[in-house]
């Protein structure tokens, strides 16, 4: 089996770090005489490394969109269409054809992993609350500055 490792059970979960995730891609209102699992798998190939053609559109079950489990690689521009035919992007040699992936993985931007939003990324989080106490600190520093200065302005007019 892919991406298998071998049990340990110190394994920490929170400490993997991956960009790579399997995901459903669609090939929306592809004509019908493209979906051959050879030209499906080969068209998934511009968006990462192409697992299997689902079983309903080799069996052409449902006409709408051709769909492909493909191992995408979030850390990268992940592209909305292919070109599919010969040589170069001359629409008299083939066509752009879309993509699509309907449900995307929860996608950590700051540190290009997939697993967790950065909203639910605890170290992010740490990062922002020690900004945070800095900026805390500086203003509490400059309120004390100020009461100083206040201060020294009512000596003065005594």
């Amino acid at each position: 089996m892919e991406n298998c490792r071998d049990w340990d059970p110190r394994f920490n979960p929170e400490s993997q770090r991956t960009s790579l995730a399997k995901v459903w891609l669609k090939f929306p209102g592809l004509s019908l005489e493209y979906w051959t699992e050879e030209n499906l798998l080969t068209m998934a190939k511009a968006f990462g490394k192409p697992i299997q053609v689902d079983n309903t559109t080799i069996a052409m079950e449902f006409g709408f969109f051709a769909s492909v489990l493909v191992e995408v690689d979030f850390s990268k521009k992940i592209p909305d269409r292919v070109w599919v035919g010969e040589g170069g992007d001359d629409i008299e040699n083939g066509f752009w054809q879309d993509a699509v992936i309907p449900k995307l993985p929860k996608k950590n931007s700051h540190y290009k992993i997939v697993g967790h939003l950065v909203s639910e990324c605890r170290e992010k989080l740490k990062e922002v609350v020690k900004e945070n106490k800095d900026v805390i600190a500086a203003d509490d520093t400059i309120k004390e500055e100020k009461e100083k200065i206040e201060e020294k302005q009512r000596n003065l007019l005594i």
